[in-house]
């Protein structure tokens, strides 16, 4: 993932490929319960970014890569690119 964002994958773009790149059949059982975000500072194009993946691996009706807010606002952290 901070490949792609080193690439300039976009945020969005970006947290959708983290939603899908693990399923709860990659994981041993009762795993993915326990691990409720992933989170990590990417570097991008506008700089310096937080990217959050809730409920990494499946979404509302256990697709992967499906990901939703859940009614909750989203925030994401970021530093303005250096000159």
């Amino acid at each position: 993932m901070l490949t792609a964002a080193r690439r300039g994958l976009e945020h969005a773009d970006l947290v959708a490929l983290g939603g899908s790149l693990l399923t709860t059949d990659d994981v041993e059982p009762g795993e993915a319960a326990m691990i409720p975000f992933i989170a990590m500072e990417a570097n991008m194009e506008q700089g310096t970014k937080l990217v959050a993946i809730f409920d990494p691996g499946a979404g509302q009706d256990g697709r992967p890569g499906q990901l939703a807010a859940r009614g909750a606002d989203v925030l994401v952290n970021a530093l303005p690119a250096r000159d």
